[in-house]
């Protein structure tokens, strides 16, 4: 599995879960293979470099969890006490977690392969 995965992946599950009124946080780092922009203009909170504590907070009072493919979204998932959505990769999910389908995931493999032609 790439690590990596595109603005698009996270747009596409955004919308599906997404419900009106809803307060939507991207955390992230600042350091970021594309821009985060296209979120803030949809009215999305953008955390960048968070302290610890408080993004763990962030993950486990979420109402819906979208994780990306890493270790570190995996541990407070584990606690989070809303729906957790997981996007596959070499750790399995937990039962009970809603995985992204294999449509968005085809897409993502596309848009994924798209960047790494153009940007790298």
């Amino acid at each position: 599995y790439d690590r990596y995965l595109p603005n698009k992946h996270f747009m596409d599950v955004i919308d599906l879960y997404n419900k009106p009124g809803a307060r939507v946080e991207i955390i992230s780092e600042s350091n970021s293979f594309e821009s985060l922009d296209e979120f803030r203009e949809k009215g999305y909170i953008v955390n960048l470099d968070e302290d610890l504590g408080e993004i763990w907070r962030t993950f486990i009072s979420a109402d819906v969890v979208i994780l990306s493919r890493s270790d570190f979204s995996m541990i407070p998932a584990v606690c989070a006490m809303g729906q957790v959505v997981y996007t596959p990769f070499w750790h399995p999910p937990i039962r009970g977690w809603e995985r992204v389908s294999k449509d968005i995931m085809i897409e993502t493999d596309a848009e994924t392969q798209r960047l790494r032609e153009e940007r790298c």
